[in-house]
């Protein structure tokens, strides 16, 4: 079994890709590539981070869904959910693990 676990910087809402289908709003996409390609298609756990550049008590709660998955590397969906319709000015991280 190889595991890697990890911490990627998304950054703020406006690094991301919004997301509009089904008039979906305040959703962005972000991609995320693995420092090394799996031999196969690994299984990804992801959850959000608190940005370094605010303090620890501000109330920012955010949704993740890992959306597509491959050797390279995975995207995710990202929706604040604290601040419907809202981005974000954090620069929002995302600890993962992928495994195979």
């Amino acid at each position: 079994m190889e595991t890697v676990t990890a911490i990627a910087t998304l950054g703020k809402s406006s690094a991301g890709a919004p997301v509009t289908e089904g008039g979906t709003k305040g959703t962005f996409r972000f991609n995320v590539n693995f420092a090394e390609t799996f031999p196969s298609i690994p299984v990804v756990l992801a959850t959000p981070l608190q940005g370094t550049n605010y303090p620890p008590n501000i109330a920012d709660t955010f949704a993740i869904t890992v959306i597509t998955v491959s050797t390279k590397g995975f995207a995710v969906n990202v929706n604040r959910v604290d601040a419907l319709n809202q981005g974000w000015d954090q620069d929002l991280r995302l600890q993962y693990m992928a495994s195979v």
